[in-house]
């Protein structure tokens, strides 16, 4: 599902509504997040990470991503929430994923990205990461503890990789 024009631009500056649940700000009355994922084709792994005890969905597997604070730009989110999440500085190469959550007011948007540093220099936030994770596309689709929209965003991101050399 593409994500309509609109959505992937900055907001004007004024003040956005809040969600009554998370108090993060809302667009459309949804709250907007961003999910991140780097491939290291060396031996076809992806970069995920175990989610802390700390925050929602404690211990589940799933890509680095967060909310999209107020006024921010979608790319600028997932270029903060890697830095936050795993010390990473990433080239954003393509938004390959959006996502509506039925359940919740929720809406995602998944970046494909290249690691700028090297594999080994990556550090996790424990406040919201337990461990960095390498997991090939089976071993992600497979996963017990692989929250159920990172399945959706795999198919996507696996069918990007060739147009990116990966």
């Amino acid at each position: 599902m593409e994500a309509p024009a609109n959505q992937s631009e900055t907001s004007t500056g004024s003040s956005l509504p809040k969600s009554v649940t998370t108090g993060r700000p809302t667009y459309n009355g949804r709250v907007h997040g961003v999910v991140v994922a780097c491939y290291r084709p060396s031996d076809k792994k992806w970069l995920m990470i175990r989610r802390s005890e700390h925050v929602p969905a404690p211990l589940m597997i799933c890509f680095p991503g967060g909310a999209r604070e107020e006024g921010e730009a979608l790319d600028i989110a997932a270029l903060r929430e890697m830095k936050e999440e795993v010390g990473a500085d990433v080239t954003l190469l393509e938004q390959v994923w959006y996502y509506e959550l039925d359940d919740k007011p929720l809406t995602l948007y998944g970046f494909l990205a290249k690691l700028d540093d090297d594999f080994s220099t990556l550090t996790h936030d424990p406040a919201e990461v337990k461990e960095i994770l390498w997991l090939t596309t089976e071993e992600a689709l497979a996963h017990p503890d692989a929250i159920g929209n990172s399945r959706f965003f795999l198919k996507e991101l696996t069918a990007s990789l060739p147009k990116h050399g990966l």
